[in-house]
C-alpha cells in the first residue's frame, strides 16, 4: 500500500503549529522532569539542568505543552513550583538529589505571558510560564475556572508545535 496522507489535515496541523497559548491563568499537570546537561552560551562549560514539562488545557479543551529549563541560575523556579503544587517541603528535600517520579502528576495553576525573541532578524512570539501561583491562592481559581477538564486528556496529536 502506498504512503498516503490528507492534505487538509496536514495544512490544519501546520496552521496550529504557529498558534500560541493566549496569556492567562491555566491549570497544569507535570508530565516529566528529566535531568540533563546544557551548554552555556558564552563558554563551552556544561551545567546540570532539569526540564519541567507541563501539560496545559485551555478553556476550549486544547492541549498545550510548556517546557521550563531550570539551572542553578534560575533555581528559584523549583521553589515556586513546589509551593504551587502544595508541597513546599520538597524544595529542601530534593536540593541534593533528583527524583523525576516525585514531579510527575503534580497539578497547580500557572500564569502565562507572551515573550518576543529575535533570531537572525526574525521576531517570533511564544507563550511562556510567567509564574507559578502559590497553592494558598488557588482555591478561588479552582472554583472560578471549574477545572473539570483534566490535563490527563492530553493527546500528542494536539501539541501545537
Amino acid at each position: 500500500m502506498p504512503f498516503q496522507y490528507s492534505v487538509s489535515e496536514i495544512e490544519e496541523k501546520e496552521k496550529k503549529q504557529n498558534e500560541i497559548l493566549p496569556e492567562g491563568i491555566y491549570k497544569f499537570t507535570t508530565v516529566s522532569c528529566p535531568e540533563g546537561m546544557t551548554r552555556e552560551t558564552e563558554s563551552t562549560q556544561s551545567v546540570p539542568k532539569i526540564v519541567l514539562t507541563l501539560h496545559v488545557i485551555d478553556e476550549n479543551g486544547g492541549a498545550w505543552e510548556h517546557a521550563i529549563h531550570i539551572t542553578s541560575a534560575n533555581a528559584y523556579h523549583v521553589k515556586k513550583y513546589w509551593e504551587c503544587v502544595g508541597k513546599p517541603e520538597m524544595f529542601e528535600k530534593l536540593s541534593t538529589q533528583h527524583d523525576e517520579s516525585l514531579f510527575i502528576g503534580n497539578t497547580g495553576f500557572i500564569k502565562t505571558k507572551h515573550q518576543e525573541n529575535s533570531y537572525q532578524g526574525k521576531i517570533t512570539k511564544r507563550s511562556i510560564v510567567h509564574y507559578f501561583i502559590p497553592k494558598k491562592d488557588q482555591k478561588e481559581l479552582e472554583e472560578k475556572y471549574n477545572t473539570n477538564k483534566s490535563s490527563d486528556s492530553f493527546i500528542d496529536d494536539e501539541i501545537p508545535f
